[in-house]
């Protein structure tokens, strides 16, 4: 496991589509050496979710109680130990070879300060989702 990278995760009330996340950081190629959860205050079955993977992954959950995407952001990279922090929000999930892409960008690409990757439309029957996906 690379100690360098943290994954980050932010979330509010998304406790389903945590666990879909969370599922697939669990099956991925290589195993993330640490996972951040900055909980933004929700009040669902988030914290169940997190504690029901914390056995089977290296996770950490913050919980911000200030409510805002650039709170929780700014948050996770505060929180984070490591160089690097990868973000993946709690509604996507990881293809298998993702956090082992994102390993190779960061050694090739070294004087980079951010790297994105490609996103595809997991949930096809959301409306929002689909005309977001159309417009990138």
């Amino acid at each position: 496991m690379d100690h360098s990278i943290t994954v980050a995760i932010v979330t509010r009330n998304r406790a389903r589509d945590l666990r879909d996340c969370l599922q697939s950081l669990l099956h991925q190629a290589l195993l993330p050496g640490k996972i951040l959860i900055v909980n933004n205050n929700s009040s669902d079955q988030t914290p169940d979710v997190i504690k029901e993977f914390s056995d089977a992954l290296p996770i950490t959950e913050v919980i911000e109680k200030k409510t805002g995407y650039p709170t929780v952001y700014n948050r996770a990279i505060q929180e984070a130990t490591t160089t690097w922090v990868a973000f993946v929000d709690d509604d996507c999930v990881a293809d298998t070879g993702w956090y082992s892409e994102v390993l190779k960008a960061i050694k090739r690409f070294r004087g980079c300060a951010a790297i994105a990757g490609a996103s595809h439309n997991y949930y096809p029957a959301n409306v929002y989702a689909c005309a977001l996906q159309f417009s990138y």
